[in-house]
């Protein structure tokens, strides 16, 4: 049976689909041309995807574009600063009267970005009918927040959501009251996290707020100013920055803003840039795919040093050593309870992923050991079997006369791949794992009971006199 490996490979918006079919058998040569044919094409693709890399992608976000469409003319005119933002939420309201990630279906991002777009039209008078839609959709799922898994939650959704809710009561948009459990659970949580980081500290330093200062109050814009980030964006958000802008009219707001608003069509990310995530996420996926030294040079062109940074550090380096201690017992109390859930991993075991990665440390995988483990993940579920090369070795050798077994063969076999995985070195390989089984061989045979010690002498001196031959002639 041939072994069918299907893998997404999604850079954000853009995704590839390797479908491979290795042959089990040499049925037919063009069979395998064709293989290596589709390979290429699909090699070159990612290559492509990997030398187009700017500041990567992510998902649009409703919630996003519709906070920077909200944004009035900087010049005073009274119209939209960024129309084509309004042209995005009109077009891409779903069949249900939502807005959202298409292919996932959480509450909370289907409610957060559902109003935010409501919010919107209904400041710019467009669309009534979309309006009422999505309204409608809103009231009938509102409730439905009680049940959402916190890992479900979006990011910041505990101060944003509340201050999009005092957006929609200023457009005359019907809420439900503070008073309403789910609301008031919102702003216990929000309260919270408040109290964490005093409104001083927020000014002064870069903390997680700054994301999400457009669902806060009584903010001193000019102070914030002074955390914007060398691109003119707060903290990489779009929402935030088109928060900022609309109080401070900075010029550097608005080119971030705009440069942000045209690479994509007038549909905004909820982060920008995602440089050396992107980066990093795709090398890392092709690494452990195991295909990654088809693209050496564009992953040279991404980054000049990759590495899992919390297992390799300098001498009395202790932020690193830190970072790993919380991340683990982290990891281990999700693992624990269960919880190991990510809405945005297309992953079909991410808690098997995860306990792998923390039971055994990167520098002690062996490559391919960890490549076959993470294409089981995408739904590689048949094996890669080698064993018609090994029979054949062990048959024409008589190996089980001295002892062997096909799994004492199949174990040196895979001690070689496990190192020496290259498919130019298949020869490599398969020396490896003879050696090791003649190695073992003239061990039994020293080492048997009934071998005497004059066999053991003739065997020693047959051995010196074919080596030395060898030798002398080179």
């Amino acid at each position: 049976m041939d072994f069918n490996v299907e893998v997404n490979c999604k850079f954000g918006e853009l995704e590839t689909v390797f479908h491979i079919v290795i042959p089990c058998t040499f049925k037919l040569f063009s069979d395998a041309v064709s293989t290596l044919e589709e390979i290429e094409k699909y090699v070159n693709k990612i290559k492509m995807i990997l030398e187009s890399m700017e500041g990567g992608e992510l998902t649009t976000a409703g919630y996003d574009t519709a906070m920077v469409a909200l944004v009035e003319d900087i010049n005073g005119s009274g119209s939209p600063q960024f129309p084509s933002c309004l042209e995005w939420i009109a077009n891409n309201q779903m069949e249900d009267g939502s807005w959202g990630a298409p292919y996932l279906f959480a509450y909370s991002d289907r409610l957060i970005n559902t109003l935010a777009c409501i919010v919107a039209l209904k400041k710019w008078n467009l669309h009534p009918h979309k309006i009422q839609k999505g309204i409608t959709f809103f009231k009938e799922n509102f409730n439905n927040l009680a049940n959402e898994n916190d890992e479900h939650m979006l990011i910041g959704f505990e101060i944003a959501f509340p201050g999009l809710v005092q957006k929609a009561r200023k457009y005359g948009i019907e809420v439900p009251d503070d008073s309403h459990p789910i609301l008031k659970d919102i702003n216990a949580k929000r309260d919270y996290k408040l109290s964490k980081i005093p409104k001083e500290v927020l000014h002064m330093e870069h903390t997680t707020l700054l994301f999400s200062a457009e669902g806060l109050e009584d903010l001193d814009m000019e102070k914030l100013l002074k955390l914007q980030c060398p691109d003119g964006s707060m903290l990489y958000s779009p929402a935030s920055t088109a928060h900022v802008l609309t109080h401070t009219k900075d010029p550097n707001c608005l080119k971030y803003l705009n440069h942000v608003v045209d690479r994509s069509n007038g549909g905004v990310p909820y982060i920008y840039p995602v440089g050396m995530f992107a980066r990093n996420w795709a090398i890392d996926q092709l690494q452990r795919l195991g295909i990654s030294r088809y693209f050496v040079p564009q992953i040279d062109h991404l980054v000049s040093y990759v590495s899992r940074a919390t297992q390799l550090q300098f001498p009395r380096e202790k932020a690193m050593d830190e970072a790993k201690n919380v991340s683990y017992i982290f990891l281990r109390k999700r693992e624990a309870n269960n919880t190991l859930i990510d809405k945005w991993v297309i992953l079909k075991d991410l808690p098997g992923e995860v306990g792998y990665a923390l039971d055994m440390p990167f520098f002690a995988n062996l490559p391919r050991v960890e490549t076959r483990i993470y294409i089981e993940q995408y739904g590689g579920e048949e094996d890669v079997w080698i064993g018609k090369t090994l029979y054949q070795l062990y048959r024409n050798n008589k190996l089980v006369d001295f002892r062997i077994s096909e799994g004492r063969l199949l174990l040196a076999y895979f001690l070689a791949t496990g190192n020496i995985f290259e498919r130019e070195r298949s020869n490599e390989r398969l020396g490896w794992a003879k050696s090791s089984i003649l190695v073992e061989i003239v061990s039994t045979y020293i080492n048997k009971e009934l071998t005497s010690y004059e066999q053991r002498q003739s065997f020693i001196h047959g051995f010196r006199s074919r080596t030395s031959g060898l030798d002398k002639n080179g």
